[in-house]
Protein backbone atom coordinates (compact mmCIF):
# COMPACT_ATOMS: atom_id res chain seq x y z
CA UNK A 1 0.00 0.00 0.00
CA UNK A 2 1.26 3.48 -0.93
CA UNK A 3 -0.09 6.73 0.47
CA UNK A 4 1.04 10.33 0.68
CA UNK A 5 -0.17 10.96 4.21
CA UNK A 6 0.65 14.71 4.30
CA UNK A 7 1.80 14.68 7.93
CA UNK A 8 -0.15 14.14 11.15
CA UNK A 9 0.60 10.43 11.16
CA UNK A 10 -0.24 9.98 14.85
CA UNK A 11 -3.88 10.94 14.21
CA UNK A 12 -4.18 9.17 10.84
CA UNK A 13 -2.51 5.90 11.78
CA UNK A 14 -5.76 4.33 13.14
CA UNK A 15 -7.35 4.81 9.70
CA UNK A 16 -4.37 3.07 8.13
CA UNK A 17 -4.69 0.16 10.55
CA UNK A 18 -8.41 -0.27 9.91
CA UNK A 19 -8.11 -0.20 6.13
CA UNK A 20 -4.95 -2.21 5.60
CA UNK A 21 -4.82 -4.91 8.25
CA UNK A 22 -3.50 -7.61 5.89
CA UNK A 23 -1.00 -5.47 3.98
CA UNK A 24 2.61 -6.67 4.12
CA UNK A 25 4.20 -3.30 3.32
CA UNK A 26 2.67 0.09 4.15
CA UNK A 27 4.65 2.76 2.29
CA UNK A 28 4.05 6.35 3.41
CA UNK A 29 5.39 9.61 1.97
CA UNK A 30 5.39 13.15 3.35
CA UNK A 31 5.43 11.94 6.93
CA UNK A 32 6.70 15.36 8.13
CA UNK A 33 8.85 13.47 10.62
CA UNK A 34 11.19 15.48 12.82
CA UNK A 35 14.76 14.08 12.92
CA UNK A 36 14.68 13.80 16.71
CA UNK A 37 11.19 12.31 16.89
CA UNK A 38 10.47 8.67 15.91
CA UNK A 39 7.26 7.84 14.12
CA UNK A 40 4.37 6.26 16.06
CA UNK A 41 4.32 2.50 16.22
CA UNK A 42 1.71 0.26 14.63
CA UNK A 43 1.03 -3.11 16.31
CA UNK A 44 2.26 -5.99 14.22
CA UNK A 45 4.58 -3.83 12.12
CA UNK A 46 8.18 -2.64 12.24
CA UNK A 47 8.87 0.90 11.06
CA UNK A 48 11.79 1.97 8.84
CA UNK A 49 11.81 5.70 8.16
CA UNK A 50 13.96 8.59 7.04
CA UNK A 51 13.37 12.21 8.01
CA UNK A 52 14.38 15.19 5.90
CA UNK A 53 17.14 17.30 7.53
CA UNK A 54 15.82 20.50 9.07
CA UNK A 55 16.57 23.70 7.15
CA UNK A 56 17.34 25.42 10.48
CA UNK A 57 18.16 24.06 13.89
CA UNK A 58 15.40 26.23 15.40
CA UNK A 59 12.70 24.84 13.07
CA UNK A 60 9.70 23.34 14.89
CA UNK A 61 8.10 21.73 11.83
CA UNK A 62 9.41 19.62 9.01
CA UNK A 63 8.34 18.57 5.54
CA UNK A 64 8.95 15.56 3.32
CA UNK A 65 10.10 12.28 4.80
CA UNK A 66 9.34 8.67 3.89
CA UNK A 67 8.52 5.59 5.95
CA UNK A 68 7.80 1.89 5.50
CA UNK A 69 5.85 -0.22 7.97
CA UNK A 70 6.85 -3.86 7.49
CA UNK A 71 4.67 -6.65 8.78
CA UNK A 72 6.36 -8.57 11.60
CA UNK A 73 6.07 -11.88 9.72
CA UNK A 74 8.06 -10.33 6.86
CA UNK A 75 10.49 -8.28 8.95
CA UNK A 76 13.30 -10.84 8.81
CA UNK A 77 13.25 -10.78 5.00
CA UNK A 78 13.21 -6.97 4.63
CA UNK A 79 16.25 -4.82 5.37
CA UNK A 80 17.30 -1.25 4.74
CA UNK A 81 19.60 -1.23 1.70
CA UNK A 82 20.24 2.45 0.95
CA UNK A 83 19.05 5.89 1.93
CA UNK A 84 19.35 9.11 -0.04
CA UNK A 85 21.55 11.82 1.51
CA UNK A 86 18.63 14.26 1.47
CA UNK A 87 16.15 11.59 2.68
CA UNK A 88 14.13 11.89 -0.51
CA UNK A 89 13.93 8.10 -0.74
CA UNK A 90 14.98 4.85 0.91
CA UNK A 91 15.64 1.44 -0.60
CA UNK A 92 14.41 -1.78 1.02
CA UNK A 93 15.81 -5.15 0.04
CA UNK A 94 13.30 -8.04 0.14
CA UNK A 95 15.08 -11.38 0.38
CA UNK A 96 12.96 -14.07 -1.27
CA UNK A 97 14.91 -16.81 0.48
CA UNK A 98 15.91 -18.61 -2.68
CA UNK A 99 18.98 -18.79 -4.86
CA UNK A 100 16.86 -19.06 -8.01
CA UNK A 101 14.50 -16.15 -7.29
CA UNK A 102 15.88 -12.60 -7.58
CA UNK A 103 15.54 -10.27 -4.62
CA UNK A 104 13.19 -7.33 -4.90
CA UNK A 105 14.48 -3.82 -4.14
CA UNK A 106 11.67 -1.47 -3.13
CA UNK A 107 12.26 2.27 -3.33
CA UNK A 108 9.94 4.50 -1.27
CA UNK A 109 10.29 8.04 -2.60
CA UNK A 110 8.99 11.53 -2.12
CA UNK A 111 10.55 13.82 -4.72
CA UNK A 112 10.00 17.46 -3.83
CA UNK A 113 8.64 19.68 -6.65
CA UNK A 114 11.40 20.89 -8.95
CA UNK A 115 10.53 24.53 -8.21
CA UNK A 116 10.29 24.11 -4.43
CA UNK A 117 12.53 25.55 -1.74
CA UNK A 118 13.39 22.05 -0.53
CA UNK A 119 14.82 21.17 -3.93
CA UNK A 120 16.79 24.41 -4.18
CA UNK A 121 18.50 23.63 -0.86
CA UNK A 122 19.95 20.43 -2.37
CA UNK A 123 21.57 22.00 -5.43
CA UNK A 124 24.96 20.64 -4.35
CA UNK A 125 23.63 17.09 -4.85
CA UNK A 126 22.63 15.50 -8.16
CA UNK A 127 18.93 15.38 -8.92
CA UNK A 128 17.18 12.59 -6.99
CA UNK A 129 16.16 10.83 -10.19
CA UNK A 130 19.78 10.83 -11.37
CA UNK A 131 20.87 9.22 -8.10
CA UNK A 132 17.99 6.77 -8.41
CA UNK A 133 19.24 5.90 -11.90
CA UNK A 134 22.61 4.89 -10.43
CA UNK A 135 20.91 2.82 -7.74
CA UNK A 136 18.80 0.98 -10.32
CA UNK A 137 21.96 0.13 -12.27
CA UNK A 138 23.42 -1.32 -9.07
CA UNK A 139 20.24 -3.31 -8.47
CA UNK A 140 20.51 -4.81 -11.95
CA UNK A 141 24.17 -5.64 -11.43
CA UNK A 142 23.16 -7.58 -8.30
CA UNK A 143 20.58 -9.52 -10.30
CA UNK A 144 17.63 -7.94 -8.47
CA UNK A 145 14.28 -6.50 -9.53
CA UNK A 146 13.36 -2.87 -8.86
CA UNK A 147 10.02 -1.54 -7.63
CA UNK A 148 9.63 2.23 -7.24
CA UNK A 149 6.73 3.60 -5.22
CA UNK A 150 6.02 7.14 -4.12
CA UNK A 151 5.00 10.68 -4.93
CA UNK A 152 7.28 11.81 -7.75
CA UNK A 153 5.54 15.16 -8.41
CA UNK A 154 5.63 14.19 -12.07
CA UNK A 155 2.82 14.39 -14.60
CA UNK A 156 3.54 12.04 -17.50
CA UNK A 157 0.29 12.08 -19.49
CA UNK A 158 0.26 8.97 -21.73
CA UNK A 159 3.69 9.50 -23.24
CA UNK A 160 5.71 6.32 -23.87
CA UNK A 161 7.81 5.04 -21.00
CA UNK A 162 9.86 2.58 -23.06
CA UNK A 163 11.71 2.42 -26.40
CA UNK A 164 12.46 -0.64 -28.48
CA UNK A 165 16.18 -0.97 -29.20
CA UNK A 166 16.18 -3.88 -31.64
CA UNK A 167 16.23 -1.73 -34.78
CA UNK A 168 19.51 -0.07 -33.75
CA UNK A 169 21.55 -3.24 -33.27
CA UNK A 170 23.23 -2.89 -36.66
CA UNK A 171 24.03 0.80 -36.14
CA UNK A 172 25.61 0.27 -32.74
CA UNK A 173 27.38 -2.90 -33.87
CA UNK A 174 26.86 -4.28 -30.38
CA UNK A 175 23.77 -6.51 -30.34
CA UNK A 176 24.69 -8.00 -26.96
CA UNK A 177 24.14 -4.58 -25.38
CA UNK A 178 20.57 -4.41 -26.66
CA UNK A 179 19.34 -7.53 -24.92
CA UNK A 180 16.74 -5.55 -22.98
CA UNK A 181 14.25 -6.99 -20.51
CA UNK A 182 11.13 -5.64 -22.20
CA UNK A 183 8.47 -8.27 -23.01
CA UNK A 184 7.32 -8.79 -26.57
CA UNK A 185 3.85 -7.40 -25.85
CA UNK A 186 3.36 -4.44 -23.52
CA UNK A 187 -0.12 -3.26 -22.66
CA UNK A 188 -0.73 0.41 -23.53
CA UNK A 189 -0.76 2.76 -20.56
CA UNK A 190 -3.89 4.82 -19.85
CA UNK A 191 -3.99 8.00 -17.81
CA UNK A 192 -6.98 10.11 -16.74
CA UNK A 193 -4.59 13.01 -16.24
CA UNK A 194 -4.79 14.68 -19.63
CA UNK A 195 -2.71 17.72 -18.67
CA UNK A 196 0.70 18.42 -20.10
CA UNK A 197 3.95 16.91 -18.89
CA UNK A 198 4.93 18.91 -15.83
CA UNK A 199 7.28 18.78 -12.86
CA UNK A 200 9.62 15.83 -13.02
CA UNK A 201 7.49 14.19 -15.74
CA UNK A 202 10.04 14.21 -18.55
CA UNK A 203 12.87 13.10 -16.24
CA UNK A 204 10.74 10.25 -14.89
CA UNK A 205 9.89 9.02 -18.38
CA UNK A 206 13.57 9.18 -19.34
CA UNK A 207 14.41 7.18 -16.21
CA UNK A 208 11.95 4.48 -17.24
CA UNK A 209 13.28 4.39 -20.81
CA UNK A 210 16.93 4.23 -19.73
CA UNK A 211 16.39 1.52 -17.12
CA UNK A 212 13.67 -0.56 -18.87
CA UNK A 213 11.22 0.02 -16.01
CA UNK A 214 7.50 0.31 -16.71
CA UNK A 215 4.78 2.39 -15.04
CA UNK A 216 2.09 0.18 -13.51
CA UNK A 217 -0.58 2.90 -13.21
CA UNK A 218 -3.13 2.51 -15.99
CA UNK A 219 -1.60 -0.80 -17.05
CA UNK A 220 -2.64 -3.32 -14.38
CA UNK A 221 -6.05 -4.82 -13.73
CA UNK A 222 -8.04 -2.67 -11.34
CA UNK A 223 -6.64 0.60 -12.68
CA UNK A 224 -7.26 0.21 -16.39
CA UNK A 225 -8.01 3.91 -16.90
CA UNK A 226 -5.21 5.42 -14.79
CA UNK A 227 -7.23 6.87 -11.92
CA UNK A 228 -6.28 10.30 -10.54
CA UNK A 229 -4.18 10.10 -7.38
CA UNK A 230 -3.96 13.73 -6.25
CA UNK A 231 -6.97 16.03 -5.71
CA UNK A 232 -5.15 19.22 -4.75
CA UNK A 233 -6.68 22.68 -4.89
CA UNK A 234 -4.68 23.49 -8.04
CA UNK A 235 -6.26 20.59 -9.89
CA UNK A 236 -6.43 16.80 -10.05
CA UNK A 237 -3.47 14.85 -11.39
CA UNK A 238 -1.56 11.57 -11.33
CA UNK A 239 1.71 12.02 -9.43
CA UNK A 240 1.77 8.88 -7.23
CA UNK A 241 3.17 5.90 -9.09
CA UNK A 242 4.16 2.28 -8.91
CA UNK A 243 7.05 1.68 -11.36
CA UNK A 244 8.63 -1.74 -11.69
CA UNK A 245 10.80 -4.10 -13.66
CA UNK A 246 8.96 -6.00 -16.42
CA UNK A 247 9.24 -9.22 -14.40
CA UNK A 248 7.28 -7.59 -11.56
CA UNK A 249 4.69 -6.24 -13.99
CA UNK A 250 3.96 -9.80 -15.06
CA UNK A 251 3.30 -10.72 -11.41
CA UNK A 252 1.14 -7.67 -10.65
CA UNK A 253 -2.34 -9.11 -10.09
CA UNK A 254 -4.28 -5.98 -9.08
CA UNK A 255 -3.76 -2.25 -8.61
CA UNK A 256 -6.44 -0.06 -7.09
CA UNK A 257 -6.63 3.67 -6.35
CA UNK A 258 -8.94 4.04 -3.36
CA UNK A 259 -11.50 6.78 -3.97
CA UNK A 260 -13.06 6.91 -0.48
CA UNK A 261 -13.73 10.60 0.26
CA UNK A 262 -12.92 10.04 3.94
CA UNK A 263 -9.34 9.46 2.89
CA UNK A 264 -9.14 12.09 0.16
CA UNK A 265 -11.45 14.50 -1.60
CA UNK A 266 -13.28 16.34 1.15
CA UNK A 267 -12.45 19.39 3.23
CA UNK A 268 -11.60 17.39 6.34
CA UNK A 269 -10.10 14.38 4.59
CA UNK A 270 -6.90 12.84 5.86
CA UNK A 271 -4.92 13.89 2.78
CA UNK A 272 -5.27 15.35 -0.71
CA UNK A 273 -3.67 12.19 -2.13
CA UNK A 274 -5.46 8.91 -2.66
CA UNK A 275 -3.98 5.65 -1.37
CA UNK A 276 -2.80 3.06 -3.91
CA UNK A 277 -2.95 -0.64 -3.18
CA UNK A 278 -0.89 -3.11 -5.23
CA UNK A 279 -1.12 -6.88 -5.00
CA UNK A 280 1.75 -8.99 -6.31
CA UNK A 281 1.62 -12.76 -6.79
CA UNK A 282 5.25 -13.48 -5.89
CA UNK A 283 6.98 -16.79 -5.45
CA UNK A 284 8.94 -17.39 -2.26
CA UNK A 285 11.67 -19.93 -1.74
CA UNK A 286 11.45 -22.51 1.01
CA UNK A 287 15.10 -21.92 1.87
CA UNK A 288 18.40 -21.19 0.23
CA UNK A 289 21.27 -23.61 0.21
CA UNK A 290 23.24 -23.53 3.46
CA UNK A 291 26.95 -22.92 3.33
CA UNK A 292 29.78 -22.90 5.83
CA UNK A 293 30.32 -19.50 7.43
CA UNK A 294 34.02 -19.68 6.70
CA UNK A 295 33.44 -19.97 2.95
CA UNK A 296 30.30 -17.87 2.57
CA UNK A 297 31.61 -14.66 1.05
CA UNK A 298 28.31 -13.11 0.01
CA UNK A 299 26.83 -10.25 1.98
CA UNK A 300 24.17 -7.56 1.76
CA UNK A 301 25.09 -3.98 1.05
CA UNK A 302 25.45 -1.85 4.15
CA UNK A 303 24.59 1.81 4.28
CA UNK A 304 27.41 3.73 5.96
CA UNK A 305 26.43 6.92 7.77
CA UNK A 306 28.95 9.59 8.73
CA UNK A 307 28.31 11.49 11.94
CA UNK A 308 30.12 14.32 13.75
CA UNK A 309 31.36 12.36 16.74
CA UNK A 310 31.83 14.33 19.95
CA UNK A 311 33.06 12.45 23.07
CA UNK A 312 31.31 15.02 25.27
CA UNK A 313 27.91 13.93 23.95
CA UNK A 314 28.19 10.23 24.76
CA UNK A 315 25.66 10.39 27.60
CA UNK A 316 23.20 12.30 25.45
CA UNK A 317 23.60 9.68 22.73
CA UNK A 318 22.86 6.86 25.20
CA UNK A 319 19.69 8.61 26.37
CA UNK A 320 18.53 9.17 22.81
CA UNK A 321 19.29 5.56 21.87
CA UNK A 322 17.33 4.30 24.89
CA UNK A 323 14.33 6.39 23.85
CA UNK A 324 14.42 5.09 20.29
CA UNK A 325 14.74 1.48 21.43
CA UNK A 326 11.84 1.84 23.87
CA UNK A 327 9.69 3.16 21.05
CA UNK A 328 10.72 0.39 18.65
CA UNK A 329 10.12 -2.34 21.22
CA UNK A 330 6.78 -0.95 22.37
CA UNK A 331 4.77 -2.72 19.69
CA UNK A 332 6.58 -6.06 19.48
CA UNK A 333 9.73 -7.42 21.04
CA UNK A 334 10.71 -9.11 17.77
CA UNK A 335 12.33 -6.44 15.67
CA UNK A 336 14.61 -6.88 12.69
CA UNK A 337 18.26 -5.94 12.39
CA UNK A 338 17.24 -3.14 10.02
CA UNK A 339 15.02 -1.61 12.72
CA UNK A 340 17.86 -1.75 15.26
CA UNK A 341 20.23 -0.17 12.74
CA UNK A 342 17.67 2.56 12.12
CA UNK A 343 17.42 3.25 15.88
CA UNK A 344 21.19 3.55 16.19
CA UNK A 345 21.46 5.88 13.19
CA UNK A 346 18.54 8.01 14.36
CA UNK A 347 20.01 8.44 17.84
CA UNK A 348 23.45 9.30 16.42
CA UNK A 349 21.96 11.81 13.98
CA UNK A 350 19.94 13.49 16.75
CA UNK A 351 22.96 13.75 19.05
CA UNK A 352 25.96 14.32 16.81
CA UNK A 353 24.49 15.45 13.49
CA UNK A 354 25.52 14.35 10.02
CA UNK A 355 28.78 15.22 8.33
CA UNK A 356 28.57 17.45 5.30
CA UNK A 357 28.74 15.65 1.97
CA UNK A 358 31.91 16.42 0.05
CA UNK A 359 32.61 15.58 -3.52
CA UNK A 360 35.18 12.81 -3.52
CA UNK A 361 37.93 12.55 -6.10
CA UNK A 362 37.02 9.90 -8.59
CA UNK A 363 40.13 7.96 -9.48
CA UNK A 364 38.19 5.80 -11.95
CA UNK A 365 36.90 8.40 -14.40
CA UNK A 366 37.67 6.03 -17.24
CA UNK A 367 35.47 3.45 -15.50
CA UNK A 368 32.25 5.21 -14.52
CA UNK A 369 30.70 1.91 -13.48
CA UNK A 370 33.35 1.43 -10.78
CA UNK A 371 31.26 2.52 -7.78
CA UNK A 372 31.50 2.27 -4.00
CA UNK A 373 30.55 -1.40 -4.02
CA UNK A 374 33.45 -2.21 -6.33
CA UNK A 375 35.82 -0.19 -4.15
CA UNK A 376 34.63 -2.03 -1.03
CA UNK A 377 35.11 -5.42 -2.70
CA UNK A 378 38.58 -4.43 -3.89
CA UNK A 379 39.50 -3.21 -0.41
CA UNK A 380 38.28 -6.46 1.14
CA UNK A 381 40.39 -8.49 -1.31
CA UNK A 382 43.50 -6.45 -0.58
CA UNK A 383 43.05 -6.66 3.18
CA UNK A 384 42.70 -10.41 3.02
CA UNK A 385 45.76 -10.82 0.81
CA UNK A 386 47.78 -8.77 3.31
CA UNK A 387 47.07 -11.19 6.16
CA UNK A 388 49.93 -13.31 7.43
CA UNK A 389 48.72 -16.66 6.12
CA UNK A 390 45.93 -16.20 3.58
CA UNK A 391 44.08 -19.33 2.56
CA UNK A 392 44.59 -20.02 -1.15
CA UNK A 393 41.03 -21.28 -1.70
CA UNK A 394 39.45 -18.30 0.04
CA UNK A 395 41.75 -15.90 -1.83
CA UNK A 396 40.83 -17.49 -5.14
CA UNK A 397 37.16 -17.28 -4.27
CA UNK A 398 37.52 -13.61 -3.34
CA UNK A 399 39.26 -12.84 -6.63
CA UNK A 400 36.56 -14.70 -8.52
CA UNK A 401 33.80 -12.75 -6.75
CA UNK A 402 35.61 -9.47 -7.42
CA UNK A 403 36.00 -10.16 -11.14
CA UNK A 404 32.39 -11.29 -11.35
CA UNK A 405 31.23 -8.06 -9.72
CA UNK A 406 33.29 -5.96 -12.14
CA UNK A 407 31.80 -7.83 -15.09
CA UNK A 408 28.25 -7.28 -13.86
CA UNK A 409 28.83 -3.59 -13.22
CA UNK A 410 30.43 -3.03 -16.61
CA UNK A 411 27.76 -4.91 -18.53
CA UNK A 412 24.95 -3.10 -16.71
CA UNK A 413 26.55 0.27 -17.41
CA UNK A 414 27.12 -0.52 -21.09
CA UNK A 415 23.55 -1.70 -21.47
CA UNK A 416 22.16 1.47 -19.93
CA UNK A 417 24.39 3.62 -22.11
CA UNK A 418 23.17 1.74 -25.17
CA UNK A 419 19.60 2.49 -24.10
CA UNK A 420 20.44 6.17 -23.89
CA UNK A 421 21.92 6.11 -27.38
CA UNK A 422 18.79 4.43 -28.69
CA UNK A 423 16.59 7.10 -27.13
CA UNK A 424 18.78 9.82 -28.64
CA UNK A 425 18.56 8.17 -32.05
CA UNK A 426 14.78 8.44 -31.98
CA UNK A 427 14.44 11.86 -30.32
CA UNK A 428 17.51 13.74 -31.57
CA UNK A 429 19.49 12.04 -34.36
CA UNK A 430 22.08 14.83 -34.48
CA UNK A 431 22.85 14.41 -30.78
CA UNK A 432 23.02 10.64 -31.29
CA UNK A 433 25.71 10.89 -33.96
CA UNK A 434 27.69 13.39 -31.88
CA UNK A 435 27.65 10.98 -28.94
CA UNK A 436 28.33 7.95 -31.13
CA UNK A 437 31.30 9.40 -33.03
CA UNK A 438 33.25 10.29 -29.90
CA UNK A 439 33.39 6.71 -28.74
CA UNK A 440 36.77 5.56 -27.62
CA UNK A 441 36.67 2.63 -30.04
CA UNK A 442 36.42 5.08 -32.97
CA UNK A 443 39.86 6.56 -32.25
CA UNK A 444 42.93 5.27 -34.14
CA UNK A 445 46.65 5.63 -33.64
CA UNK A 446 47.92 5.33 -37.26
CA UNK A 447 50.76 7.74 -37.94
CA UNK A 448 50.97 9.86 -41.13
CA UNK A 449 53.87 7.71 -42.33
CA UNK A 450 51.75 4.64 -41.82
CA UNK A 451 48.96 6.14 -43.93
CA UNK A 452 51.50 7.07 -46.65
CA UNK A 453 52.96 3.57 -46.81
CA UNK A 454 49.49 2.06 -46.92
CA UNK A 455 48.41 4.20 -49.86
CA UNK A 456 51.69 3.57 -51.68
CA UNK A 457 51.10 -0.12 -51.40
CA UNK A 458 47.50 0.36 -52.51
CA UNK A 459 48.32 2.24 -55.73
CA UNK A 460 51.48 0.27 -56.46
CA UNK A 461 53.96 3.17 -56.03
CA UNK A 462 57.55 2.37 -54.92
CA UNK A 463 58.67 3.48 -51.49
CA UNK A 464 62.19 4.64 -52.54
CA UNK A 465 64.00 5.70 -55.71
CA UNK A 466 66.06 2.48 -55.67
CA UNK A 467 62.87 0.48 -56.04
CA UNK A 468 61.96 2.17 -59.36
CA UNK A 469 62.23 -0.48 -62.14
CA UNK A 470 64.03 0.15 -65.39
CA UNK A 471 61.79 1.33 -68.21
CA UNK A 472 62.02 0.75 -71.93
CA UNK A 473 62.33 3.63 -74.42
CA UNK A 474 58.70 3.07 -75.44
CA UNK A 475 57.63 3.47 -71.82
CA UNK A 476 59.76 6.59 -71.44
CA UNK A 477 58.07 8.12 -74.46
CA UNK A 478 54.57 7.14 -73.26
CA UNK A 479 55.28 8.37 -69.73
CA UNK A 480 54.28 5.04 -68.18
CA UNK A 481 55.53 4.36 -64.69
CA UNK A 482 56.33 7.95 -63.78
CA UNK A 483 55.94 8.66 -60.05
CA UNK A 484 53.98 11.75 -59.10
CA UNK A 485 56.01 14.95 -58.79
CA UNK A 486 54.85 15.46 -55.22
CA UNK A 487 54.73 12.29 -53.18
CA UNK A 488 53.02 14.10 -50.33
CA UNK A 489 49.94 14.34 -52.52
CA UNK A 490 49.26 10.73 -51.60
CA UNK A 491 48.97 11.64 -47.93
Amino acid sequence: MLWNIRGGLSTKLPAVQDLFTDVDLVLLTETHQMPQQPLPTMPGYVCISSARPLPKETAVRNKGGVAAYVKTDLADAVSLWKAAPDSSYIWLRVDRNSDSLPDIFVCVAYIAPCNSVAHSRCQALPDPLQRMYTDIATVKSLGGLALLAGDFNARTREDPDYVRCDDLADVLQAPHLLDDDLPQVIRPRCNNDKGGIQGWGRQLLDLCIDTSLLILNGRVAGDAHGELTCLANKGASVVDYFIASPAILEQAAHLQVLTDDMLCGRKHSHSDHRPLQLRLDLEWGAGSSATDDSTNLDGDSVVLHCFKYDPLKVDAYRDSLATCLDTALAGDACVSIAALQHCICTAAEQTYGMKSIKASNDHFKHKPWFDDECRAEKRRLRMYLKTKEPNEKVAAQLKKEYKRLLTKKRCAHEKLQAGRLCRLAKDNPAAFWRAYRVRKTAANHITPDGWLDAFKALVGQPSTADDVPDRSPDQEQAGVGHAPANVSALN
